[in-house]
């Protein structure tokens, strides 16, 4: 059974609401698809190793790591939802 547009702008509009409250925000959005981004955060473990053998390049991690990860979210036909993180 296939979903009107209608239907399917609701079901992602729901998605989006679920991530959003995680901390996601849209980039971008069409009827049935949305690309959504977030900043990441740094590695702990990573930061510690570095701490442990060379103090410099920790702080300088720390201070200047800077990432996003995205997240790719369609709707298909059926009202299937898939999600895809880049």
């Amino acid at each position: 059974m296939q979903l009107t547009m209608e239907e399917r702008k609701v079901i992602l509009d729901k998605e989006i609401h679920k991530y959003v409250k995680k901390g996601w925000r849209v980039a971008s959005r069409t009827d049935t698809s949305a690309q959504l981004e977030r900043d990441k955060h740094a590695s702990c473990l990573l930061t510690l190793i570095l701490a442990l053998f060379f103090i410099l390049p920790a702080v300088l991690y720390l201070l200047l790591y800077r990432g996003t990860e995205g997240l790719y979210i369609e709707v298909d036909e059926r009202g299937r939802v898939r999600a895809v993180r880049s």
